[in-house]
């Protein structure tokens, strides 16, 4: 990923932006050596904003779901991690 200065972003933005939007690549902006924001495609973002996790209550679920929930065995591949629990 392409890395600029907060000072160069702001000196060349109309580069940048020109090149994330030919190259669908996000740039980082950093400010005193450590990342400050990214700027990326439209497209990038709305993909990642649809991505965001939503928790909901047990009790907002169907009674249905919930069972079903219950009912899921993890895959024995898994099982140390049971066994971390005690």
């Amino acid at each position: 990923m392409t890395k600029v200065t907060s000072t160069e972003f702001q000196k060349h933005i109309g580069k940048i932006q020109h090149q994330v939007l030919e190259t669908q690549r996000a740039v980082v902006v950093t400010n005193h050596g450590r990342e400050a924001f990214v700027l990326v495609p439209a497209k990038e973002y709305r993909r990642l904003k649809a991505r965001d996790r939503r928790a909901f209550f047990t009790r907002e679920l169907p009674r249905s779901v919930v069972e079903a929930i219950g009912r899921v065995e993890m895959d024995s591949r898994h099982q140390h991690l049971n066994e971390e629990l005690g």
